[in-house]
Protein backbone atom coordinates (compact mmCIF):
# COMPACT_ATOMS: atom_id res chain seq x y z
CA UNK A 1 0.00 0.00 0.00
CA UNK A 2 2.85 2.15 0.47
CA UNK A 3 3.78 2.24 -2.96
CA UNK A 4 2.53 4.84 -5.77
CA UNK A 5 0.52 3.36 -8.61
CA UNK A 6 -2.14 1.47 -10.24
CA UNK A 7 -3.76 -1.14 -11.76
CA UNK A 8 -2.94 -1.59 -15.05
CA UNK A 9 -4.63 -5.01 -16.65
CA UNK A 10 -6.87 -7.19 -15.38
CA UNK A 11 -10.89 -7.09 -13.80
CA UNK A 12 -9.64 -4.65 -10.99
CA UNK A 13 -7.86 -2.37 -14.14
CA UNK A 14 -8.19 1.41 -12.70
CA UNK A 15 -8.87 4.47 -15.28
CA UNK A 16 -6.06 6.62 -17.24
CA UNK A 17 -4.99 9.30 -15.12
CA UNK A 18 -4.96 12.91 -16.77
CA UNK A 19 -0.92 12.76 -16.18
CA UNK A 20 1.82 10.66 -16.03
CA UNK A 21 4.34 11.86 -13.84
CA UNK A 22 8.40 11.72 -13.67
CA UNK A 23 11.56 13.06 -11.61
CA UNK A 24 15.15 13.33 -12.23
CA UNK A 25 17.17 13.66 -8.80
CA UNK A 26 20.65 11.40 -8.44
CA UNK A 27 22.31 10.53 -11.61
CA UNK A 28 25.73 8.26 -10.42
CA UNK A 29 27.89 11.29 -8.38
CA UNK A 30 25.77 13.63 -10.51
CA UNK A 31 23.16 15.64 -8.68
CA UNK A 32 20.37 17.27 -10.46
CA UNK A 33 16.09 18.40 -9.90
CA UNK A 34 13.54 18.28 -12.12
CA UNK A 35 9.88 17.01 -12.30
CA UNK A 36 7.99 16.42 -14.86
CA UNK A 37 4.49 14.93 -16.64
CA UNK A 38 2.82 14.25 -19.55
CA UNK A 39 -0.71 13.78 -20.99
CA UNK A 40 -0.88 11.82 -24.47
CA UNK A 41 0.15 14.67 -26.53
CA UNK A 42 1.74 17.33 -24.61
CA UNK A 43 4.79 16.94 -22.03
CA UNK A 44 6.21 19.29 -19.21
CA UNK A 45 9.54 19.84 -17.61
CA UNK A 46 10.17 22.00 -14.41
CA UNK A 47 13.90 22.61 -14.14
CA UNK A 48 14.80 23.58 -10.33
CA UNK A 49 18.80 23.75 -11.00
CA UNK A 50 18.42 25.92 -14.76
CA UNK A 51 22.22 26.58 -13.92
CA UNK A 52 23.14 23.19 -14.45
CA UNK A 53 23.58 21.70 -17.72
CA UNK A 54 21.81 18.10 -19.43
CA UNK A 55 25.71 17.31 -19.90
CA UNK A 56 26.86 16.87 -16.28
CA UNK A 57 29.92 14.68 -16.23
CA UNK A 58 29.65 10.85 -14.97
CA UNK A 59 32.70 9.24 -15.41
CA UNK A 60 31.02 6.25 -16.67
CA UNK A 61 28.77 7.94 -19.40
CA UNK A 62 32.05 10.13 -20.50
CA UNK A 63 33.87 6.31 -20.83
CA UNK A 64 31.48 5.97 -23.87
CA UNK A 65 33.17 6.50 -27.52
CA UNK A 66 29.58 8.73 -28.86
CA UNK A 67 29.46 10.49 -25.53
CA UNK A 68 33.04 11.24 -26.35
CA UNK A 69 32.88 12.09 -29.86
CA UNK A 70 29.60 14.61 -28.49
CA UNK A 71 31.38 16.36 -26.69
CA UNK A 72 34.64 16.98 -28.88
CA UNK A 73 32.40 18.31 -31.73
CA UNK A 74 30.47 20.80 -29.18
CA UNK A 75 33.94 22.13 -28.07
CA UNK A 76 34.97 22.56 -31.62
CA UNK A 77 31.31 24.49 -32.45
CA UNK A 78 30.10 21.58 -34.89
CA UNK A 79 26.99 20.98 -33.71
CA UNK A 80 24.20 22.16 -35.17
CA UNK A 81 20.50 22.67 -34.14
CA UNK A 82 19.11 20.29 -31.96
CA UNK A 83 22.59 18.90 -31.41
CA UNK A 84 23.35 21.71 -29.29
CA UNK A 85 20.42 21.55 -26.53
CA UNK A 86 21.80 19.42 -24.30
CA UNK A 87 24.41 21.40 -23.51
CA UNK A 88 22.63 24.22 -23.31
CA UNK A 89 23.50 26.43 -20.12
CA UNK A 90 21.55 27.86 -18.57
CA UNK A 91 18.75 25.11 -19.10
CA UNK A 92 14.87 26.81 -19.58
CA UNK A 93 13.09 27.09 -16.25
CA UNK A 94 9.96 25.32 -17.44
CA UNK A 95 9.81 23.23 -21.20
CA UNK A 96 6.82 22.24 -22.80
CA UNK A 97 6.74 20.10 -25.58
CA UNK A 98 3.82 18.79 -28.49
CA UNK A 99 4.99 15.39 -28.68
CA UNK A 100 2.72 14.75 -31.80
CA UNK A 101 4.48 17.15 -33.58
CA UNK A 102 7.82 17.85 -32.02
CA UNK A 103 8.75 13.45 -30.88
CA UNK A 104 11.92 14.79 -29.86
CA UNK A 105 11.60 17.68 -28.16
CA UNK A 106 13.72 20.04 -29.68
CA UNK A 107 10.92 23.20 -30.07
CA UNK A 108 10.25 24.25 -26.54
CA UNK A 109 6.96 25.68 -26.47
CA UNK A 110 6.73 27.26 -22.58
CA UNK A 111 7.30 30.81 -23.91
CA UNK A 112 4.39 30.90 -26.25
CA UNK A 113 1.46 32.83 -25.31
CA UNK A 114 -0.90 30.39 -26.92
CA UNK A 115 0.29 27.87 -25.15
CA UNK A 116 0.24 29.27 -21.24
CA UNK A 117 -3.09 28.04 -20.17
CA UNK A 118 -1.80 24.92 -20.97
CA UNK A 119 1.77 25.22 -19.38
CA UNK A 120 -0.43 26.80 -15.93
CA UNK A 121 -2.36 23.91 -15.87
CA UNK A 122 0.52 20.88 -16.06
CA UNK A 123 2.53 23.12 -13.74
CA UNK A 124 -0.24 23.40 -11.24
CA UNK A 125 -0.37 19.25 -11.95
CA UNK A 126 3.10 18.69 -10.82
CA UNK A 127 3.03 20.72 -7.92
CA UNK A 128 -0.19 19.21 -6.13
CA UNK A 129 1.24 15.64 -7.31
CA UNK A 130 4.38 16.88 -5.04
CA UNK A 131 2.27 17.75 -2.25
CA UNK A 132 0.42 14.66 -2.76
CA UNK A 133 3.43 12.18 -2.39
CA UNK A 134 5.83 14.10 -0.38
CA UNK A 135 8.43 15.11 -3.04
CA UNK A 136 11.77 14.21 -0.61
CA UNK A 137 13.66 15.70 -3.77
CA UNK A 138 13.08 18.76 -2.31
CA UNK A 139 14.94 18.10 1.00
CA UNK A 140 19.11 18.78 0.57
CA UNK A 141 20.72 15.40 0.10
CA UNK A 142 22.45 15.84 3.97
CA UNK A 143 18.90 16.21 5.93
CA UNK A 144 17.71 13.38 3.69
CA UNK A 145 20.20 11.20 4.56
CA UNK A 146 20.03 12.15 8.36
CA UNK A 147 16.50 11.56 7.96
CA UNK A 148 17.61 8.01 6.50
CA UNK A 149 19.87 6.92 8.56
CA UNK A 150 19.94 9.28 11.88
CA UNK A 151 23.17 9.85 13.48
CA UNK A 152 24.61 8.34 10.57
CA UNK A 153 23.75 4.91 12.02
CA UNK A 154 21.73 2.51 9.71
CA UNK A 155 18.35 1.65 11.22
CA UNK A 156 17.20 -1.88 11.73
CA UNK A 157 13.99 -3.47 10.45
CA UNK A 158 11.12 -4.74 13.07
CA UNK A 159 11.00 -8.47 13.64
CA UNK A 160 8.30 -10.09 12.34
CA UNK A 161 5.29 -10.66 13.97
CA UNK A 162 2.99 -13.49 13.64
CA UNK A 163 -0.95 -14.45 13.85
CA UNK A 164 -1.40 -18.40 14.23
CA UNK A 165 -5.04 -19.77 13.02
CA UNK A 166 -5.65 -23.51 14.00
CA UNK A 167 -7.07 -25.33 11.32
CA UNK A 168 -9.81 -27.35 12.59
CA UNK A 169 -9.14 -30.51 10.48
CA UNK A 170 -5.48 -31.42 11.69
CA UNK A 171 -2.54 -29.78 13.15
CA UNK A 172 -1.85 -27.69 10.75
CA UNK A 173 -1.56 -23.90 11.68
CA UNK A 174 -1.66 -20.77 8.93
CA UNK A 175 0.69 -18.40 10.02
CA UNK A 176 0.16 -14.51 9.01
CA UNK A 177 3.21 -12.37 8.85
CA UNK A 178 3.55 -8.60 9.14
CA UNK A 179 6.63 -6.33 10.05
CA UNK A 180 5.95 -2.45 11.62
CA UNK A 181 8.78 -1.15 9.20
CA UNK A 182 6.54 0.45 6.71
CA UNK A 183 7.95 -0.62 3.41
CA UNK A 184 9.58 -4.26 4.92
CA UNK A 185 9.33 -7.35 2.91
CA UNK A 186 9.73 -10.50 4.70
CA UNK A 187 11.46 -13.73 3.83
CA UNK A 188 10.59 -17.15 5.19
CA UNK A 189 12.03 -20.81 5.17
CA UNK A 190 10.52 -23.76 6.55
CA UNK A 191 12.49 -26.36 8.75
CA UNK A 192 11.66 -30.05 9.45
CA UNK A 193 10.20 -32.75 7.81
CA UNK A 194 9.17 -32.23 4.43
CA UNK A 195 10.09 -28.45 4.79
CA UNK A 196 12.39 -26.37 2.14
CA UNK A 197 15.43 -24.51 3.87
CA UNK A 198 15.54 -22.05 1.13
CA UNK A 199 14.73 -18.59 1.77
CA UNK A 200 11.07 -17.26 0.20
CA UNK A 201 8.92 -14.16 0.25
CA UNK A 202 6.39 -13.82 1.87
CA UNK A 203 3.22 -13.14 0.07
CA UNK A 204 -0.03 -14.60 1.96
CA UNK A 205 -0.25 -16.67 5.03
CA UNK A 206 2.48 -19.96 5.52
CA UNK A 207 0.77 -23.64 6.35
CA UNK A 208 2.87 -24.88 8.88
CA UNK A 209 2.54 -28.70 10.09
CA UNK A 210 3.31 -29.84 13.84
CA UNK A 211 7.04 -30.94 12.77
CA UNK A 212 8.41 -28.42 11.25
CA UNK A 213 9.77 -25.39 12.00
CA UNK A 214 8.70 -21.29 10.25
CA UNK A 215 11.86 -18.78 10.65
CA UNK A 216 11.26 -15.22 9.14
CA UNK A 217 13.20 -12.20 9.58
CA UNK A 218 12.12 -8.61 7.98
CA UNK A 219 14.58 -6.95 5.57
CA UNK A 220 14.26 -3.11 3.96
CA UNK A 221 16.71 -2.02 1.06
CA UNK A 222 18.67 0.89 3.57
CA UNK A 223 18.12 -1.17 6.73
CA UNK A 224 19.67 -3.75 8.69
CA UNK A 225 18.10 -7.16 8.31
CA UNK A 226 15.70 -7.97 11.49
CA UNK A 227 16.71 -10.70 14.20
CA UNK A 228 14.85 -14.12 13.28
CA UNK A 229 11.81 -15.16 14.47
CA UNK A 230 11.00 -19.04 14.89
CA UNK A 231 7.60 -21.03 15.43
CA UNK A 232 6.93 -24.76 16.00
CA UNK A 233 3.27 -25.44 16.24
Amino acid sequence: RHFHGRVLFGEKQQKEPQYLFYHRDRMDEALELMRSCRDRRFRYIRNYEPEKTYAQGIDYMDKMPAMQDWRRLFAEGKLEGGQNNWFARPKPIEELYDTHEDPYELNNLADEPKHAKRLAAMRKAVEDWQIKVGDLGMLPEPVLMERMRPGNKMQTTAKPTAFFIPRADSKTVDVILNSETKGASIAYAIRGKGGDSAWKLYTSRVAVKPDQTLVAKACRLGFKDSAEMQFKP
